[in-house]
């Protein structure tokens, strides 16, 4: 390469790892189809009702917990419920109170872990 076509060269190979870094920073698209139930929880608006709702029957923990009581309040949602704990051998089903005050990307990640609400897992 001589003249003109050496000097653009770099500023071409500059451009393109430019595009390239440009194109890296971009957010890629959930691939785990169970994530599309799961309502956004980057919003800087305070969750509702509803959202908080469907975020706790997302969860691991709404298959054994009952009586739940869910709202919305100072932007997060609180959970009280009334959890299964462990079944010893003759002792029935036994039952803990909680209360449960998280965000929505805590309540979707909810478990029951041994009759207590757990935001990850046990």
């Amino acid at each position: 390469m001589t003249g003109p076509a050496r000097r653009t060269f770099p500023f071409r190979m500059g451009v393109a790892l430019a595009a390239a870094l440009m194109l890296s920073a971009l957010p890629t698209a959930a691939s785990d189809n169970n994530a599309t139930d799961a309502i956004e929880t980057t919003s800087d608006e305070p969750p509702t009702v509803a959202e908080c709702e469907h975020q706790y029957a997302s969860s691991a923990a709404d298959d054994t917990c009952r009586n739940e009581t869910i709202t919305a309040e100072d932007g997060m949602c609180r959970i009280q419920a009334e959890c299964l704990a462990p079944v010893t051998a003759g002792s029935g089903e036994t039952y803990y109170d909680n209360d449960f005050l998280g965000g929505l990307y805590e309540v979707v990640r909810l478990s029951n872990c041994g009759g207590t609400l757990t935001a990850g897992s046990c």
